[in-house]
Parts: C-alpha cells; structure tokens; sequence
C-alpha cells in the first residue's frame, strides 16, 4: 500500500512558561480512521522538553525520537499516533521549561499520512548543528517506498524563504520569530539507504534536526476475497 500524505496543522507560541509547563492545541480536524498522525515538536531553548501528546479522540502517542538537550540550541521531538475512528479531534502537546525566563517560541505540527505504519523499531535520526555550517543529516531508510518526516528548529534564526532540499516537501505553515523558527517536511525515499535530508535556506541557521522513517501498511485483504480463495481451494478436493 503507497503511503499518501493528505495534510497538517500547526500551532504556534510565542512564549513559553518560566518555570513550568505549555500546552499548545491545535485547530481542530476530522482524520480518517487509521490514518498515521505524526506530531512534530519544537522548541526555541534546549530547556524546554516535550512533555506528553494527548489528543480529544484518547489515542495513544509515542515518542519516537528527541533530539539531545544541550545548552544553547533548539529542541526537537517527534510522536506518532493512528487515529481510532473520523470524528473531528485536536492534537495537545504539553512541553516543561526547567529554564528561569520566558520568552522561548515553541511549535507544533500534526501531519496525517495514509497507507503508512511504524516500524516495531523505526530508523531514526537528530543532530545539532554549528551555526553556519550545511542544514542537513542523514538518515537510513530500512524499507523500500517509505517516507522520511522531519523538522528543523533553529535556535539562532536567520530570516528568510525557506528551501528544502529535494525531494522533500513542506508540510505544515513554517514559523520564524527573533527567538526561534521551526520548519516541517517529508520526503519519498523509494530506496533503502541512506537519505539525505534538511534545507538551503535560510542559511546561518543554527539549527536542531530530527526525522523519522515510516513505512508502507500492509494491505489489508477483503474477506470476501479470503472466503473465495478458500472455496476455490475446498473445490480442489
């Protein structure tokens, strides 16, 4: 089954709590039942982490990767979801400031993907990187026709229209305050091996990356379809 990716959301904040926790909710949307939901996390401060995911239809999110808390720069987290029925939910991710002041952006973007799973363990990637040198890691895809999400945040933002590097694609509406910025995509990766992905601009970023792979659903067969080939087999005998 080809994985389809059909849309996003995103909600922005542009303070974070000193001492305490922020929640950010997204708009409201209505998912298929057994869509993917990936729920990219960012934040401005190293300080900042990312709490829980919940969400108003009570699906279970696991966190997949985050990347390392490390003084001055960003953080990033991604979790996944399959949403249970296609009634109309929002997404809420509580992230905890251990830092002292106030201020930091802090992001969120929910992406729904169809034909798509996750792997018992998914491939995996997050770096952080100099100010000034190439946006952009590596990441081995283990399954053929899988796709790569990923997010960039950068702790040191540099204005600018932001490019990506083929072939990825934005997802949800990109964020950029004096304070930090966030950028959201996916990519094809038709191959298994390695995958390079980030952005060419805006450069002088000082950016943290993560991604994750998610890979084709086995498709389900119709019962009727089952119930006929075993007829046909009886038939035999």
């Amino acid at each position: 089954m080809a994985i389809s990716y059909i849309s996003a959301v995103v909600a922005s904040s542009a303070t974070s709590t000193s001492l305490g926790t922020t929640t950010l909710t997204t708009p409201s949307f209505t998912p298929n039942a057994g869509d993917l939901l990936v729920a990219k996390i960012a934040t401005g401060d190293e300080r900042v982490t990312s709490t829980s995911v919940t969400d108003t239809q009570g699906n279970t999110w696991t966190k997949r990767v985050q990347s390392t808390q490390t003084t001055n720069n960003a953080l990033v987290a991604i979790w996944t979801a399959v949403a249970s029925s296609a009634t109309s939910m929002t997404v809420s991710a509580v992230q905890t400031n251990a830092a002292s002041s106030t201020g930091f952006p802090e992001g969120l973007c929910v992406e729904r993907y169809s034909g798509a799973t996750v792997a018992a363990s998914p491939a995996t990637n997050t770096v952080l990187i100099a100010q000034g040198s190439a946006i952009q890691s590596t990441i081995t895809s283990t399954v053929a026709n899988s796709v790569i999400v990923w997010l960039d945040s950068d702790w040191a933002p540099a204005p600018g229209t932001p490019a990506y590097i083929s072939p990825a694609s934005a997802t949800g509406t990109y964020y950029q305050d004096a304070n930090g910025s966030f950028y959201y995509a996916q990519q094809a990766a038709a191959s298994v091996g390695s995958q390079t992905y980030g952005m060419s601009a805006p450069t002088n970023q000082k950016p943290a990356l993560a991604a994750m792979e998610i890979i084709p659903a086995a498709p389900v067969r119709s019962t009727s379809l089952v119930l006929g080939q075993a007829v046909g087999r009886a038939a035999l005998f």
